[in-house]
């Protein structure tokens, strides 16, 4: 069962972009930013800048850190927890292909097929 309501859900499906807001790996204040995703399958999906030395953009390194983030979206808080892709799947043909069915293979061509990107998931979490 879903930890979402029904209504979240809805604004995770129809919306375009969201703002997560995880804590600093360092400092642990919170640093927000906002994100393309796609959300299916009860999860979300990102594609995070791999950057030049591989590790990624802060937003991912520091969700990675804390394993955890809330995602705002059309007035909805949702607590998310960092997830593995399942060991069956190409974690990134698969984020790939999700982000071209949402936004269109062309903006995201222009947007993410240039630079080396690094496939996220993430799950709903129970507020708690």
């Amino acid at each position: 069962m879903s930890p979402l309501s029904s209504e979240a859900e809805a604004a995770l499906t129809a919306s375009s972009g969201i703002t997560l807001t995880v804590p600093g790996r360092r400092t642990g204040r919170p640093h927000r930013v906002e994100l393309w995703y796609v959300y299916a399958d009860g999860a979300l999906y990102f594609l995070a800048h791999a950057r030049d030395h591989g590790k990624g953009t802060d937003w991912y390194r520091n969700l990675v850190a804390a394993g955890t983030g809330v995602v705002r979206v059309r007035g909805h808080q949702i607590p998310i927890r960092d997830e593995p892709f399942p060991p069956d799947v190409d974690a990134y043909r698969h984020t790939l292909a999700l982000f071209e069915g949402k936004y269109g293979a062309g903006a995201i061509d222009a947007w993410y097929d240039r630079t080396k990107r690094i496939p996220v998931r993430a799950v709903p979490a129970p507020a708690g």
